[in-house]
């Protein structure tokens, strides 16, 4: 496979790998509301769940913008004999903190500005799972590029133990 075709097949997994998350996010979330929703009778199911939606539809899109921006900056920014100033490790881990922290942050800011919604702590903690766990700690283990595919931390565990069966 060259190198163009893996590139774009690398990011067509983080944008899958994201979509599939959210899709687990939005009726993961819409089950767990059943319970909680209760609680606020002045909230009725078919509202909460359209502005959830947007919820999930925000928050995957900037997962996913982040986790392809980094497949992008290990790709065409870094290069191996100088990293213009900027280590890689570093930078991945202040993207996935970023997502984490849009991920935790996201329902709550969500929820004040969009009345209707009421959450339970579930939500985010779900969110940070989701997003910043799986999605982009996991994703960014199997769609960095070959020339830095240690950088994500314990990526040299899953991806050095691939290579050696």
């Amino acid at each position: 496979m060259n190198r163009t075709t893996k590139t774009i097949m690398q990011i067509a997994v983080a944008i899958v790998l994201m979509a599939v998350l959210s899709v687990i996010a939005y009726y993961g979330g819409s089950s767990m509301a059943k319970s909680f929703l209760s609680r606020f009778p002045d909230t009725k199911f078919p509202a909460w769940q359209a502005l959830y939606f947007y919820l999930v539809v925000i928050v995957g899109v900037v997962s996913t913008v982040l986790l392809v921006a980094w497949h992008i900056m290990a790709h065409f920014v870094f290069s191996v004999s100088s990293p213009l100033g900027v280590s890689k490790r570093p930078t991945w881990i202040v993207l996935l903190v970023l997502t984490i922290i849009i991920a935790l942050a996201s329902p709550y800011a969500f929820a004040v500005f969009k009345t209707g919604l009421k959450l339970s702590i579930v939500i985010p903690l779900m969110f940070v799972a989701l997003y910043g766990l799986v999605g982009f700690w996991g994703g960014s283990i199997f769609v960095t590029p070959d020339n830095y595919k240690y950088t994500p931390i314990g990526a040299i565990k899953i991806r050095g133990a691939r290579k050696r069966k």
